[in-house]
């Protein structure tokens, strides 16, 4: 089987990655065309001999690309990740969406919710989890000090949480932040590091207590599996089991019940958010999975 993957160019080269380790006879080539545009090309050679055309990343506008591999008879799949269903619901509403990608290209949802959100704009699919992460073979304990770990890109800090967990820092003293990414932090307390973007974040997971992901729309975060993963605590924007949910009104509630259990000391690792990941979202499982769905 040979899979063309398309789209966002850091997780479709993360897939075919995790494809190929579990499928060694397949071929799982990745064609970035925004930043190499010449790659083009050699996708256009490789269609006639392509299977599926897969696209990290949906969308319902009119593509040359889509129609030119629906025309040749390939399977096209497009995996919905997040911002681009808003952006397929303004199309809607814009009266400008093209219909066959609606019905003869494949699609499928990270979560429950994505899912949901899809129904809403007419768009049927199938839940299957995008990237699988791996659980250690020993978890780490809590640290002794209450510490959390908040992302976001350049800009987007107010969008992704961290300026409410700075502003929460500020009166409780007893609480650590390290925030990872691009996120620029202002007049932070001396309770809050940033450490912008690390290659890999293992040892920082290890020496957290909680991730904090508190993004109004999202698709399932690779982030909060990693954190879970490794046992960790999770305050989730969105309803995945084995995190704990909040909104943008309760969070600090949220935030502080968390910080109560670990000063009473009766905050354990959450070994339940490792078995959830072990139990279906390891690398296998995701790749069994997304190869499932393209007939191998």
């Amino acid at each position: 089987m040979r899979v063309a993957l398309l789209g966002l160019p850091y997780f479709a080269r993360r897939v075919a990655d995790q494809l190929a380790t579990y499928d060694r006879e397949g071929r799982f080539d990745v064609y970035p065309f925004a930043q190499r545009p010449a790659k083009r090309v050699s996708f256009l050679t490789a269609l006639p001999r392509t299977d599926v055309v897969y696209y990290v990343g949906g969308g319902l506008a009119r593509s040359r690309v889509v129609d030119l591999a629906l025309a040749l008879g390939k399977q096209v799949i497009m995996h919905w990740v997040g911002s681009d269903i808003t952006n397929a619901a303004a199309l809607q509403r814009a009266g400008a969406v093209y219909a066959p990608y609606v019905t003869r290209v494949r699609h499928l949802a990270e979560a429950t919710w994505t899912h949901d959100e899809l129904d809403t704009i007419g768009v049927r699919s199938r839940v299957r989890p995008l990237v699988g992460v791996e659980v250690p073979p020993v978890l780490a304990p809590l640290p002794p000090r209450f510490t959390v770990v908040v992302y976001a890109p350049a800009g987007r800090e107010s969008e992704y949480g961290v300026t409410a967990v700075i502003d929460a820092a500020r009166n409780r003293p007893d609480t650590s932040v390290i925030v990872v990414g691009g996120a620029e932090v202002v007049d932070a307390p001396a309770n809050v590091e940033r450490l912008g973007w690390i290659g890999d974040m293992g040892s920082v997971r290890d020496q957290s207590t909680a991730l904090v992901r508190m993004v109004a729309h999202d698709g399932l975060s690779v982030s909060v599996l990693e954190a879970l993963a490794r046992a960790r605590h999770v305050i989730y924007s969105q309803p995945l089991p084995e995190t704990r949910h909040a909104t943008p009104s309760d969070f600090v509630g949220v935030l502080d019940a968390l910080r109560a259990e670990h000063a009473a000391g009766a905050l354990a690792v959450n070994a339940a958010g490792a078995k959830f990941v072990s139990d279906g979202f390891t690398p296998a499982a995701v790749a069994r999975g997304l190869l499932e769905e393209f007939g191998g």
